[in-house]
């Protein structure tokens, strides 16, 4: 999903550079804030929060005692 948002945000920011004045489009690359390193920090942000809902409910699971009658 973080890709997807990616691709939007370049689509729309290519749309935005090519109907601007030549002279407004370094503004419009400082204002592009979504670079290949704030990608990078998104994903690990993503990837931390789904380890540690893995880790909460590992460990919340041993509170559990699970048994079957055959």
């Amino acid at each position: 999903m973080i890709e997807d948002l990616n691709n939007d945000h370049l689509r729309n920011f290519d749309k935005l550079r090519n109907s601007v004045p030549k002279e407004y489009q370094p503004l419009i690359d400082q204002a592009d804030y979504f670079d290949q390193t704030k990608l990078q920090y998104l994903r690990k942000k993503i990837l931390d929060l789904g380890n540690e809902s893995i880790r909460t409910t590992e460990n919340s699971l041993e509170n559990f005692t699970i048994s079957f009658k055959f």
